[in-house]
């Protein structure tokens, strides 16, 4: 959690909330988020414009559709 306001939590109305997105320890996201952008740039340096290449195959099959 990053930093901490004494503002309840929109979900259970725990205080105090993280600065960055407003919710308690238990319901925020950005720990996690920051672990996903991490292992999303892993995978993004071991197998360059794979990710690119697929986002633009997936567009190519939703338009034939």
């Amino acid at each position: 959690m990053n930093g901490q306001l004494w503002e309840p939590c929109p979900r259970c109305k725990q205080e105090p909330v993280c600065a960055d997105c407003g919710y308690c320890e238990r319901h925020c996201g950005c720990e996690q988020a920051r672990k996903d952008r991490a292992e999303i740039n892993r995978f993004q340096e071991t197998y360059p414009e794979f990710l690119a290449r697929l986002s633009r195959y997936s567009e190519e099959q939703e338009k034939e559709t």
